[in-house]
């Protein structure tokens, strides 16, 4: 799931015990720049996706084959997710407010089987 928070253009899915950590949708030198310091780089490799980006910008889809199939927007892909580990909780106390309460709001005399990870 990506979204947007902020000026840090990154946005949160909660899995369960993991929480999935995206920036927001499609491809810039900004996006990219967030992408190698998000992973550490080395300068060189972000200059050479850099590049490789303003190679990517000038090139056009071949139209020599006869296969069809629907064009692709490259604003509407997310390039980078992350999973992070929640810690590990000793006790309902210790859990999320909100769930708590949808839960509480939910269940009343009702029985289910709620699936919060099916990764």
């Amino acid at each position: 799931m990506c979204s947007t928070h902020s000026d840090v253009n990154f946005g949160a899915y909660d899995t369960g015990d993991t929480v999935i950590v995206s920036i927001q949708k499609g491809i810039s030198v900004d996006t990219i720049r967030l992408i190698s310091s998000k992973k550490n780089e080395p300068e060189w490799m972000l200059e050479f996706r850099l590049k490789s980006f303003e190679k990517f910008l000038k090139l056009k889809e071949p139209q020599w084959s006869d296969n069809r199939y629907p064009s692709f927007n490259f604003q509407d892909i997310c390039y980078y997710s992350e999973m992070k580990k929640k810690p590990t909780l000793n006790s309902l106390d210790e859990a999320d407010l909100e769930l708590l309460k949808y839960l509480e709001n939910r269940l009343a005399n009702v029985a289910v089987v709620a699936v919060f990870d099916s990764v």
